[in-house]
């Protein structure tokens, strides 16, 4: 999530875009929503981090 933010973005908006009329091709993703896919992947990534070295 982190290292590829708009790609899992763009997949995402291309799953809710299933019933819509339009194509996958012409679905992009908002520019906050891999904003926010991006600070979900870090939050994950510091989550593991500190499971991996408990204080």
């Amino acid at each position: 999530m982190a290292a590829w933010p708009y790609r899992l973005a763009r997949f995402g908006e291309r799953l809710d875009a299933i019933g819509s009329k339009r194509s996958w091709s012409e679905v992009e993703p908002a520019g906050w929503k891999v904003l926010v896919t991006r600070i979900a992947g870090v939050g994950i990534i510091l989550i593991g981090v500190v499971g991996l070295f408990p204080v």
